[in-house]
C-alpha cells in the first residue's frame, strides 16, 4: 500500500463532486450513532468503511502500477486519522499490480468472494458514485447497506441549490400558498440534504403520500433535480470538447493501425456523446411533463406513479451522464485551456479506448455514424 501523498485530503473532501467521490469517512463520522449504519454497513473492514474512494485521472508516474494501459482507475483513500485529514492517507488502485497480496496483507482480505473484495470489485466496475445510480446497482447485486451512503456532496449540493430552488418553487407555491414567501430555498435545502423534517410535510400532502412513499418519492424527485442539474452544467462544455476531439491532431504519427482506430474513434466518440445527450434529454422531458402535470393540473398521481417507478432509470441516466462527465473532465484535465500541450499518437489512442469503454452502452453494436448536432 503506497505511502501518504502531501495533497491536503481536506481540501479534496470539500470540492469533492458526487460522482467522483464516494466519501464514506464523512458518512461515518455524521451517522455513527445510527443505529441503521452499524447494522449495514458498506464494508465490514472499519478501515475501508472510513476511506475516500475516487474515480482517478491517472497520472504519468502511477501508469506503471498497472499491468494493461489505462487512463483512469477507481482510488481508495485510507486516512491515517480518521478526525484529521490533515495528516494524510495511505492509498491503493483496484486491481493494481499485486492487488491481491496487498488486500491480504494490509486489510486481510483473502477470499475473492467475501463481502469487501466483492465490493470494491463493484465501485471499480460501475463509472460514477452518484447515489441514485449507486443504490439501483447495489440493489440489483443485493448489497444491502444503509440510506444514509445515499447522499449528494457538500460542494454538489451548494452548487445544485439555487436551480432545485427555482425547480420546485412552482410546487412549493401550490402547497403553501400566499404563505410561500421565501420557503422554497430552505424546502430545496431540506430534500437535498435528505432532512427529515416537519416543514415537508405540506408536500407530502399535496402528493397523498404514506411516510414510506414519501420518503422514496422525495430521493427520486432528489434524482431529477441532480440529473437535471447536471446535463445543465455539463452542456456548455459538449460542443467544445468534441469539437477539440474532432480536431486534436498528435505530435507523432503512429503505425497505420494507430492511425485507422484515431480516425474512427473521432467519429465514434462524437456519436455516441450526442446519443447519450439526447437520451438524457428525453428521460428529462418525461419528468417535466410529469412534473408540470402536477404544478398545472394538480396531477399529483401522475407524478407520484412517476417518481415511485423513476429508480428503473438511474442505471441508464447515471452511467450516459457518468460517461459525458468523465470525457469533460478528463479532456479538460490533460488539455488545459490557455496551455500548450501536445499529445503522441499512442496516448491519444489510449485516451479514446478510455472515452470508448465508458461509452460502452452507446457504442455496443452501434455503427459509425456521420457527425450530427450533440444536444436536442
Amino acid at each position: 500500500m503506497s505511502s501518504p501523498g502531501v495533497r491536503n485530503l481536506s481540501l479534496l473532501e470539500g470540492s469533492a463532486s458526487t460522482g467522483r467521490v464516494l466519501n464514506l469517512r464523512q458518512v461515518a463520522l455524521a451517522n455513527r450513532k445510527d443505529a441503521d449504519f452499524r447494522n449495514r454497513p458498506f464494508f465490514q473492514t472499519p478501515a475501508l468503511n472510513r476511506s475516500l474512494i475516487v474515480k482517478h485521472h491517472l497520472r504519468g508516474n502511477e501508469l506503471e502500477m498497472f499491468a494493461e494501459t489505462r487512463a483512469s482507475a477507481t482510488k481508495v483513500l485510507l486516512p491515517i486519522d480518521h478526525q484529521n485529514l490533515r495528516a494524510g492517507a495511505k492509498y491503493f488502485f483496484v486491481g493494481q499490480r499485486d492487488y491481491a497480496g496487498m488486500m491480504e496483507w494490509d486489510l486481510g482480505l483473502t477470499d475473492p468472494a467475501c463481502h469487501d473484495l466483492q465490493m470494491l470489485a463493484f465501485l471499480n466496475e460501475i463509472p460514477s458514485f452518484d447515489p441514485f445510480l449507486l443504490r439501483e446497482q447495489l440493489r440489483r447485486r443485493q448489497f444491502d447497506v444503509a440510506p444514509c451512503y445515499f447522499n449528494v456532496s457538500t460542494s454538489d449540493t451548494a452548487q445544485m441549490l439555487s436551480f432545485a430552488q427555482a425547480e420546485i418553487q412552482p410546487l412549493v407555491d401550490i402547497a403553501f400558498g400566499e404563505l410561500s414567501g421565501h420557503r422554497g430555498g430552505v424546502l430545496a435545502q431540506k430534500l437535498l440534504t435528505n432532512a427529515d423534517d416537519a416543514a415537508l410535510q405540506p408536500l407530502r400532502q399535496v402528493l397523498h403520500l404514506d411516510a414510506e412513499q414519501f420518503a422514496e418519492c422525495m430521493f427520486c424527485w432528489k434524482a431529477f433535480l441532480y440529473y437535471k442539474w447536471k446535463l445543465t452544467a455539463l452542456a456548455p462544455s459538449v460542443s467544445e470538447v468534441t469539437a477539440q476531439v474532432a480536431s486534436i491532431r498528435p505530435a507523432t504519427r503512429g503505425t497505420h493501425d494507430t492511425q485507422s482506430y484515431i480516425s474512427s474513434a473521432r467519429a465514434n466518440i462524437h456519436s455516441a456523446v450526442g446519443t447519450a445527450c439526447r437520451h438524457v434529454s428525453h428521460t428529462l422531458r418525461l419528468y417535466d411533463v410529469a412534473y408540470n402535470g402536477l404544478v398545472s393540473r394538480g396531477d399529483g398521481q401522475g407524478f407520484r406513479d412517476f417518481l415511485l417507478q423513476a429508480p428503473a432509470r438511474f442505471t441508464q441516466l447515471g452511467e450516459e451522464l457518468a460517461a459525458v462527465d468523465h470525457i469533460i473532465s478528463f479532456w479538460q484535465y490533460r488539455f488545459p485551456r490557455r496551455q500548450s500541450t501536445t499529445v503522441a499518437a499512442e496516448e491519444l489512442a489510449n485516451i479514446f479506448r478510455d472515452f470508448e469503454s465508458g461509452l460502452r452502452i452507446q457504442l455496443k453494436g452501434q455503427a459509425v455514424r456521420n457527425l450530427t448536432p450533440i444536444l436536442m
